[in-house]
């Protein structure tokens, strides 16, 4: 692809984050939470053992039942019984890492949710043991593979992990989704968004959704 059609391509991702300015920076709505045993009981009285339905139980016991923990905050999001079942559709397109899973699923546990459109992101409250880094990373723990510099054919593209520049410009990242089979896709403004894939370390492919292009991208300086 010509490098003019590659850049008429890339405008169309030109971003103001009017939300999430990262993975974890501005959330919809944060929120913190006691998961107590309460939690850990499903309202036909059956004992839930993942972090999903443990989540999904402590918002119902907040707006519906009114079982509050004195840890608990309120949200905007999940006061119906509707919203409350997308939570774990919406975990499976966030991050929690294994800390905090393990401590929702044995109990109790102090945690913030932060809700985006598609995603929450769970993570230990703050002074909690093993709480999680204000650096965003990957649902197995380590930093994302795409941060870093790129040379990607027709210019060179660079990843944090709350900002992709296009050679150009800097765009916000809205939302990042890990794929099963190990991609990530990268959501922006105006549902503009690019799936990167195939890392071997020093190399990856990078995909536009908008316009179909393919580049293959290398690692520049290690």
């Amino acid at each position: 692809m010509k490098p003019v059609l590659a850049a008429a391509a890339l405008s169309i991702a030109v971003l103001s984050s009017a939300g999430l300015v990262s993975a974890q920076g501005a959330p919809v709505e944060t929120y913190c939470a006691t998961l107590s045993e309460t939690d850990r009981t499903a309202s036909d009285g059956f004992e839930l053992t993942d972090a999903a339905s443990i989540l999904r139980q402590d918002r119902a016991n907040y707006h519906r039942f009114k079982r509050r923990d004195p840890g608990d905050d309120s949200d905007s999001t999940f006061g119906s019984a509707q919203a409350r079942e997308r939570i774990p559709a919406m975990l499976d397109r966030g991050r929690i890492d294994d800390a905090a899973r393990r401590s929702i699923e044995s109990g109790p546990a102090d945690v913030c949710v932060d809700v985006h459109k598609r995603s929450l992101d769970v993570y230990l409250a703050a002074g909690t043991e093993d709480a999680s880094s204000s650096e965003p990373v990957s649902s197995d723990g380590d930093k994302y593979p795409f941060v870093g510099e790129w040379d990607c054919e027709v210019g060179t593209f660079t990843f944090t992990s709350t900002v992709y520049n296009n050679g150009s410009e800097d765009l916000a990242i809205n939302e990042i989704q890990e794929g099963t089979d190990g991609s990530y896709t990268l959501f922006f403004d105006d549902d503009y968004l690019i799936t990167l894939s195939g890392f071997t370390g020093d190399t990856m492919g990078w995909f536009s959704h908008a316009s179909g292009d393919n580049f293959s991208c290398r690692r520049i300086g290690g």
